[in-house]
């Protein structure tokens, strides 16, 4: 969505707030896999990984999802699904860790 809304010149005031989750989740995850080749420090995909956002980040990050599984959804792949399980599975926990923040 980041790359997106900077293509249209940032219409919604997104990119930087996006930016910032982008830093904070690099952040937070850096050095997480350095043992494996090719990891370029990523998490492998069957590997949990827990960052820690604010509310107002949290939901953009929700927003994203929603989004990107309707796109998906509308376009007829199978990713979809799993983009919107994926939002709903970090909208219960975000709500559960940040109660009234979303």
């Amino acid at each position: 969505m980041v790359n997106v809304e900077a293509e249209n010149g940032d219409p919604h005031g997104l990119v930087e707030a996006g930016v910032q989750i982008l830093r904070e989740g690099w952040r937070q995850t850096s050095g997480w896999t350095p043992e494996t080749t090719g990891s370029t420090d990523w998490p492998h995909d069957d590997q949990e990984v827990t960052v820690s956002l604010n509310g107002a980040q949290w939901t953009y990050v929700i927003s994203c999802l929603d989004r990107w599984g309707n796109v998906e959804r509308s376009l007829g792949k199978n990713t979809a699904t799993e983009l919107l399980l994926i939002r709903d599975l970090v909208i219960s926990q975000a709500e559960a860790c940040l109660p009234g923040q979303l």
